[in-house]
């Protein structure tokens, strides 16, 4: 049976915060972005314990984000030129795992090797940003929620205007 979280942003946060929800509202996970004018780190947490740390790559042709956590490090690529949203993840255990986004920008579906890993669905009405998320493969379920956390902070960049990458 598929497990499905629902992320959402947290209202009035400085340095930005995201919650992963289950089904019975339970808090499954935490992202916090430090407090930083220009690259902030981002943390991901499973109660007490970080699992994984998120940071945009500076001055780079297309957009990475470098993910270090349980599942070891790899890299989040955005494809730049696309008319909907690629990401491709380049090492760790989802090695060559590609995320593509629906044309509207209110969807996304990952696979690995032709086999659907995970959906999401962004709930477009709603006071706080809402994702609701279902992983077909919970084997990685830490490594996919670092990843789902940089997807997120790079569509906030996106919208904000603060996603521009200058060179390599």
């Amino acid at each position: 049976m598929p497990n499905i979280l629902t992320i959402k942003n947290t209202l009035l946060s400085l340095r930005g915060e995201m919650v992963f929800l289950n089904q019975a509202e339970r808090e499954e996970y935490v992202a916090k972005g430090e407090f930083s004018l220009f690259n902030p780190t981002w943390r991901l947490f499973k109660g007490d314990n970080e699992i994984a740390q998120i940071k945009k790559k500076l001055f780079s042709w297309s957009t990475k984000y470098f993910i270090e956590g349980n599942g070891g490090e790899f890299i989040l690529r955005r494809k730049s030129w696309s008319w909907t949203r690629k990401y491709l993840v380049l090492g760790g255990p989802l090695d060559g795992a590609l995320v593509i986004g629906g044309f509207w920008d209110t969807s996304f579906e990952m696979t690995l090797h032709g086999r659907n890993i995970l959906r999401g669905d962004n709930q477009i009405i709603s006071i706080r940003d809402t994702c609701h998320v279902t992983f077909y493969d919970d084997s990685h379920q830490d490594t996919l929620a670092a990843i789902l956390v940089a997807m997120r902070i790079d569509k906030k960049n996106e919208g904000s205007g603060s996603g521009a990458d200058f060179g390599d």
